[in-house]
């Protein structure tokens, strides 16, 4: 017995000596790199991708295997693009495990990892071939021999347990094209526990997170408990704890994190979490607009399955604040303290919330749903309020309060909002507030990606219709038919400020007007006409409100901007500061950044109004074509409170252009071209006419100041006025000028004539030219001038207006040596007075002293009273006393 227990102990012995010995040998005869080439091989077959090996692979021996890999990487599919990069790659596995098929690595190094991953618009990320199931296809099978004892890889089913991983300057470059993102993790480094397949681990993970779309330089860090099953798409995270601090797109966080437990299922869009805890507080970035901003969202209880469906929610809350450069703050609150909804059944408390704007604008809105019952696929809420109020800068407030019952299927992701009701409300300050009745519907198809509106109103006594649809509730394209028998603007927009201005500007000529005009040529009536018509506009004036600067980034601007699409506007009359649009059409485009007008047409002043216009909100540039067709020139001027001073017909076209944020600055900066065309009207205050019997008499030899008053009575007919002006910077510069009548002609030096049309002052050179006969007496002779050309500068500075004649250009003309003429005559005329008046004063001079004397004689002798009580006799002056007495000289 104990003679075969050694015979087996030996054997057994000499057996293991013999296997260690052969495994020995070929250990160290085997060369890992003559499979190099058979590995890529295998790669390129099954997927599609070129591996390379550009370094040596390095095999060590007990008391574990170690391997060792150079410079390798891996392609894209189909592509010679690099997926992924490692400088250096140090595995440790240890080799009992091995017979027991379990692959143990107790250590793995790896050294400049790079890796490029890519989510195309379909959403598939450029790995997930790597995780499909496929068969491998072992070419090595064939080579191999039978009788090798070495287990055959498609046979061995190993079970991969890695003791811990050590990653060390990695870098992971992210894109995704559907969302525009680009960024990229630097300066990795991984630290995990024990990786075993379907077993949590610990990771440890800090990086520099940086990023152009958007833009991202911050610290990234990450512990926790991750357990990851790429094939099934599981991940799961325990205590996790995510922290980011630097720049995220336009914040500067101080502190983001993100704490919680997850279960994600990628495959279902399923995701269940609890205690989850999300933070983030910090400043506006430089040059962002916002300034400082704080954010908490926490949920004990979540689970979310888009399948299933499913829904969960316990205590969720979602708070926060935050503050815009320009002073403007925000803050909301939206709490759900319980809901569950599945496919069986749906309840929970009602869901409430509020959003509020103060600063230059302030927005109040108030969120409730109410009465949540049904299922997921039949999900119905008794109320949905919602109840804002929205003041403008100007002391305009507009309110919305609308309720509607609500319909969702959670499956098939549809909303329906089917009764909608409420009011609109419109208050300005001191005045009424106006309501106007709201109903329509609302249907959105969140699987489609677009949602339909209808919207009926009573506005001002008329029906008001508007239908649309919204795609791609992401970046919203809207498109919109508007129709309605009146609308007024103001209630919609409130007062303009630029209007007040205008007011301001009509007040100024009002007062202008009274002032040039004289008692002698404006009747009583008319002074007291005058006189209303100021205080009309000085109350006008006061009662509008002062004018204010809206902020760049107004509520409205930046609702425009998230718009795209198109809408078209059919109105039996829109009012707007008293001026009545009839028939209005109008089709408008928006693109984000950029609102266009186009086909503008209306009926306005008697006449036809067309235009188009083009806005670049984010440049804040303003360009726009107007041509206005046979209006009638005094109901314009009427509606825009200006006195009416001309009528008649009259053709306007504009081609401007401008700049700026609100109404002031973009009056500075208008440019562009302006031609005006009037036909056979009137321009009152002054009558040409007059000038027709002998002009001499209307001119001053003294002063080049022509005396000009305003005579509300008088006017001047006209069968024509064509004006061409080039705007620059609120200054228009009159390449042309050109008033006829049957008379007269007056023609403007072209590039000379300037017009302030913010001011309203101006300076207009002209030549006034006579077309018939001008007759003009010369002492007892009257001559007949066939035509005369008087040269002046009209101009207007403040309230004064004038109108000074050139004299140095009538030299030569006939009428020029008439007016030297006069000048002589009423020089000698002058000379010859003044000559009287020194005679006159020697004579009195001589006469004093005999005067004097006179007056002493008188005093010393006192004449005896009349004792018959008889009034005394007025004595008979001398021809001294006579002589003495003062004479006003009439010239």
């Amino acid at each position: 017995m104990k003679k075969w227990l050694k015979r087996v102990l030996v054997s057994l012995v000499v057996l293991l000596l013999v296997t260690f010995v052969g495994g020995a040998v070929f250990l160290l005869t085997f060369d890992p790199n003559a499979y190099k080439y058979k590995l890529e091989e295998i790669v390129r077959s099954n997927y599609d991708r070129d591996l390379q090996i550009k370094g040596d692979i390095e095999l060590s021996l007990f008391p574990r295997i170690g391997l060792s890999v150079n410079q390798l990487s891996l392609s894209e599919p189909g592509r010679d693009d690099v997926f992924v990069s490692i400088n250096s790659a140090r595995f440790a596995v240890a080799i009992w495990p091995l017979i027991s098929n379990r692959f143990v690595v107790d250590h793995v190094a790896v050294s400049g990892f790079k890796a490029w991953v890519v989510r195309n618009e379909a959403g598939d990320l450029n790995f997930d071939d790597l995780f499909e199931q496929k068969v491998v296809v072992d070419h090595l099978k064939d080579e191999a021999d039978g009788d090798t004892v070495l287990p055959q890889p498609h046979n061995a089913d190993f079970k991969i347990d890695i003791a811990g991983l050590e990653l060390q300057n990695g870098e992971v470059y992210f894109k995704d094209l559907a969302n525009q993102l680009d960024m990229r993790l630097q300066g990795m480094s991984i630290n995990t526990g024990r990786v075993t397949f379907d077993q949590p681990f610990d990771i440890s993970l800090a990086a520099r997170l940086e990023g152009d779309h958007p833009r991202v330089n911050a610290q990234l860090n990450v512990q926790g408990l991750l357990k990851l099953d790429p094939v099934t798409k599981l991940y799961n995270a325990q205590k996790l704890e995510v922290a980011l601090k630097g720049r995220l797109g336009d914040i500067d966080a101080s502190s983001a994190t993100l704490k919680g437990s997850f279960n994600i299922d990628s495959f279902a869009d399923a995701i269940t979490g609890s205690g989850m805890e999300l933070v983030l507080a910090g400043n506006g970035a430089e040059g962002a607009s916002l300034k400082k901003i704080d954010v908490s969202v926490t949920a004990p209880k979540l689970i979310f399955d888009s399948s299933a469906p499913l829904l969960q929610l316990e205590n969720f809350s979602f708070k926060g604040n935050a503050q815009h450069v320009n002073e403007q703050s925000y803050e909301w609150s939206f709490e759900s303290p319980e809901l569950d909804i599945s496919s069986t059944v749906a309840g929970g408390k009602p869901l409430i919330g509020f959003l509020r704007m103060k600063g230059r604008e302030q927005v109040g809105v108030n969120l409730s749903l109410k009465g949540i019952s049904g299922s997921a696929d039949n999900l119905k809420i008794s109320e949905v309020k919602i109840d804002g109020k929205y003041a403008q800068p100007n002391n305009r407030v507009i309110g919305l309060n609308i309720s509607s019952p609500a319909q969702m299927n959670l499956i098939d992701r549809i909303v329906m909002l089917s009764a909608i009701s409420g009011n609109a409300s419109f208050k300005d300050q001191g005045l009424e507030e106006q309501q106007v009745p709201l109903i329509g519907s609302i249907n959105a198809d969140f699987q489609k990606d677009r949602a339909s509106f209808k919207l009926d109103a009573v506005v001002n006594a008329g029906k008001f219709n508007l239908d649309g649809e919204l795609h791609n509730f992401s970046r919203p394209n809207v498109n919109f038919d508007l129709m309605a028998d009146s609308i007024s603007l103001d209630q919609i927009l409130g007062p303009i400020a630029a209007v007040a201005k205008k007011e301001n500007n009509t007040a100024e000529t009002g007062k202008a007007e009274k002032s040039v005009a004289s008692p002698e040529s404006v009747p009583e009536k008319n002074n007291k006409a005058v006189t209303v018509q100021a205080a009309e506009n000085t109350v006008g004036q006061s009662s509008q409100p002062q004018q204010v600067s809206a902020p760049a980034g107004s509520l409205k601007r930046e609702l425009l901007q998230a718009l795209r699409g198109m809408g078209t506007i059919n109105l039996k009359q829109m009012r707007y500061q008293d001026i009545a649009f009839n028939d209005v059409q109008a089709i408008f485009r928006f693109d984000r950044d950029n609102l266009e007008m186009t086909s503008f047409k209306s009926w306005v002043f008697d006449g036809q109004v067309r235009a188009d216009a083009k806005f670049d909100l984010a440049n804040e540039d303003i360009k726009t074509g107007v041509e206005l067709e046979a209006i009638d020139v005094s109901q314009m001027l009427q509606a825009l409170n200006w006195t009416p001073w001309v009528s008649g017909r009259a053709f306007i076209r504009l081609q401007l252009e401008s700049k700026g944020s609100n109404e002031q600055t973009i009056l500075d900066n208008i440019k562009g071209q302006v031609q005006v065309k009037a036909e056979n009207g009137l321009v009152k205050g002054f009558d040409l006419n007059r000038l027709e019997n002998d002009p001499l008499t209307y001119l001053d030899p003294d002063t080049s100041t022509y005396p000009f008053t305003v005579d509300l009575n008088a006017s001047s007919p006209y069968s024509r006025i064509v004006a061409d002006a080039q705007v620059d910077k609120g200054i228009a510069q009159l390449s042309s000028l050109l008033f006829e009548s049957e008379k007269f002609v007056v023609q403007g030096q072209a590039d000379e004539m300037l017009v302030n049309l913010n001011k309203g002052d101006f300076t207009l050179p002209v030549t006034l030219k006579t077309r018939q006969p001008v007759n003009i007496s010369q002492g007892t002779v009257t001559l007949s001038i066939k035509e005369i050309n008087m040269p002046a500068i009209v101009s207007r500075v403040g309230q004064s207006l004038s109108v000074q004649l050139q004299w140095d250009k009538l030299k030569n003309s006939p009428l020029g040596k008439l007016l030297e003429k006069k000048k002589e005559q009423v020089a000698k005329e002058r000379a010859e007075k003044e000559q009287a008046i020194k005679e006159q004063s020697v004579t009195e001079q001589k006469q004093a002293p005999a005067l004097e004397a006179s007056d002493a004689s008188e005093m010393a002798s006192p004449a005896a009273p009349d004792e018959s009580g008889a009034p005394e006799a007025a004595p008979v002056p001398s021809t001294e006393t006579e002589a003495a007495v003062p004479v006003e000289v009439q010239p």
